[in-house]
């Protein structure tokens, strides 16, 4: 999931290293009530500790589907990936027929000049969609939207420039807890902190640190439990698909994008068992690509008019 600067050009810490800020995504396929309800129910264990980082290579991922739970579940096949555009646009996309629907234009209470750089939807099909002041600066405010009409109303969290340094934005992505249905929101910042968003009490919970790091990332998530990364691997100059543990921050499984370029915009869904990576090389118009984590081929699949920041899928979308 990522914007127009998609989280800011940063500059980064102690590594003197420069870093982009990054949006993240999640999409729905049902017909959402216009009534928000309210958060999470589910807990985590919360402020794990990493351990030092090992020298063992990461694994290859695996993505192979497990059980989980659709009870509370519309017809998969009519479950669709939700994208916010930095133009502000609210869109459906349908992998099967690579087609895209525009739903509306967002018309958030945002500060002036704030736009769009993430988003995650639910179960019931409402949007979180993140806001960054000019586009370049630090978090201007967390929106919920309805996937089907665009409306679009403020939430009270407050994000932690201290937990997820170094201007508080992140990524983001739903995950289920185990099989489900229970589900939270998975954060990720700018160097690869991990954490959840506590809609309680409106705040953000950091989990652990991930390791090795991971950075610029976007999350989607999985009815089974699992969550994933589409980020860069600055030690080995690729950008990467990866499986992080919740309760660690640890990356358990990562492939490279061979071809993939993240560029100014990206964002990242699950879909059908395949990975959509929506990313914009060169600030050009977004480009749609497909990572089957079967076969490790990544085929383009087609382009879209504009800079695609937040992409996303529900926990109930079909998981092969």
């Amino acid at each position: 999931m990522k914007r127009g600067e998609r989280f800011a050009v940063a500059t980064m810490m102690a590594t003197g290293a420069n870093a982009i800020a990054v949006a993240c995504g999640a999409r729905t396929p049902l017909l959402v009530p216009e009534t928000f309800d309210g958060g999470m129910d589910a807990d985590v264990r919360l402020d794990t500790r990493r351990d030092a980082a090992s020298d063992a290579p990461v694994p290859e991922l695996d993505a192979m589907p497990r059980d989980a739970s659709r009870t509370d579940c519309p017809d998969a096949d009519s479950t669709l990936v939700y994208l916010v555009s930095e133009e502000n646009d609210l869109v459906s996309f349908f992998p099967p027929s690579a087609s895209f629907k525009t739903i509306g234009k967002l018309v958030c209470p945002a500060p002036m000049g704030a736009t769009p750089y993430s988003m995650g939807v639910d179960r019931k099909g409402i949007a979180y969609v993140a806001f960054s002041a000019d586009g370049f600066g630090a978090f201007a405010g967390l929106f919920r939207v309805s996937t089907a009409t665009a409306s679009c109303a403020s939430t009270p969290f407050m994000s932690n420039t201290m937990l997820f340094p170094p201007d508080g934005k992140f990524g983001m992505g739903y995950s289920t807890e185990g099989a489900g249905p229970a589900e939270n929101l998975y954060i990720m910042g700018l160097t690869g902190q991990l954490g959840r968003i506590d809609f309680m009490n409106n705040v953000p919970i950091k989990i652990a640190s991930t390791t090795p790091e991971v950075d610029r990332a976007e999350l989607t998530g999985t009815g089974d439990g699992r969550l994933y990364a589409f980020y860069v691997d600055n030690n080995k100059g690729t950008t990467n698909v990866g499986e992080i543990d919740k309760m660690t921050g640890a990356v358990i499984g990562s492939d490279v994008l061979s071809g993939v370029d993240m560029g100014t915009a990206w964002a990242f869904a699950f879909w059908g068992g395949d990975f959509y990576t929506f990313s914009a090389p060169g600030n050009a118009n977004t480009r749609v690509d497909k990572y089957d984590p079967g076969s490790k081929k990544v085929s383009f699949v087609t382009s879209f008019n504009g800079h695609i920041v937040g992409a996303g899928v529900s926990t109930c979308a079909p998981s092969q």
